[in-house]
Formats: structure tokens, sequence, C-alpha cells
């Protein structure tokens, strides 16, 4: 009887095994798939203040109006394309919850993959107030950020690919 439990046991494991490299495999072209279509949006520029087609069309999603800032429904339209669930929030602090933190004050609980999202936190407004989707994380980290510009504000004119030093990254949340 006991030959027979540690068996069924081993199948199952065995089972796990294989299942979960079959997940793994799934979420990698997932994560790519959200990286592309951010790169597919670099060079988006407002027209006026926060607005524009492309602008207001990110804004629409996560239902800000025409004029708000719009980091994180860019955010929201990349992940939402690649059919990936997440917040639908153009707030920025709704976008780290302590549960999906890979990155938390700067610790790395996890290293953060391509496809997740970063923060940044402003002192003078006393929370997060900018976010990214990370493209390769390393000292200097690879971002593409909605609402930036070549400077790297929290206001900026468009899509940009930033440069982002890691110590500068206090928060990075997984959503896949």
């Amino acid at each position: 009887m006991v030959q027979i439990g540690r068996f069924v046991l081993a199948i199952v494991f065995v089972w796990a095994l294989v299942l979960g490299s079959t997940v793994c495999a799934q979420v990698a072209p997932v994560r790519q798939q959200i990286v592309d279509i951010a790169r597919s949006q670099i060079g988006v520029r407002e027209v006026g203040n926060n607005a524009g087609p492309r602008v207001e069309h990110y804004q629409r999603l996560v239902g800000i109006r025409k004029g708000d800032a719009w980091c994180m429904a860019f955010t929201y339209f990349c992940f939402d394309s690649a059919g990936v669930y997440v917040v639908k929030s153009g707030w920025v602090p709704s976008w780290f919850p302590k549960a999906k933190l890979v990155v938390r004050q700067g610790y790395e609980i996890q290293q953060p993959l391509p496809g997740d999202v970063g923060g940044l936190y402003y002192r003078r407004l006393g929370r997060y107030a900018h976010g990214f989707i990370i493209e390769k994380w390393g000292n200097v980290v690879l971002t593409i950020e909605g609402n930036t510009n070549a400077q790297g504000a929290r206001d900026g004119n468009g899509v940009w690919r930033r440069r982002r030093l890691k110590s500068q990254i206090p928060v990075v949340s997984r959503w896949v």
C-alpha cells in the first residue's frame, strides 16, 4: 500500500513538473508580446497637453479624461492588447499592490523580468507617480514609458524607450 502511494505521488510530481514547464513556456511569449506591443508604440506623441488620438485612446481604456496623466493608461493598453488581465486603472499606486511586488523599496524579492511594471516614487507627491514597462533588467534598466520624454519626466510628450539606473526604481510589480 505504501509503495502504491509513493508511486502515485511520483506520478503527480512528474505531472506537476511537466505542467509547470508548459505553463512557464507559455508565459515567456506573453511577456515578449507585452514588450513588443510597447515597442510598437515608441514614437507616439501628444497633440497638445496629455492629448492626441493615440493618447486619448489609452486614456479611454482606463476611464480617465483627456488631459490626465497617462503613463499607466499606456501600460494598461499594452497588457490589454496582449490579452493579460491587469488592474484597469490610470492611478499609478494601484499598479503596485503588495501581493504583486517583485521589488519593494529597492529590495529584489525576485529578479524583474521583461513585461514587469516598474514605478518611480516622487517625494513631493508622497507616492508612486510614474510607471512603465520593463524591457530589460540590469544595473541599467531598459524601459518603455508613456507620458515621458527624452529627459525621463513623469509628464512628458510621448512614448519613449528610456534607460534608468536600477537603483532609481524602488518598486516593480509582476502581472504575468
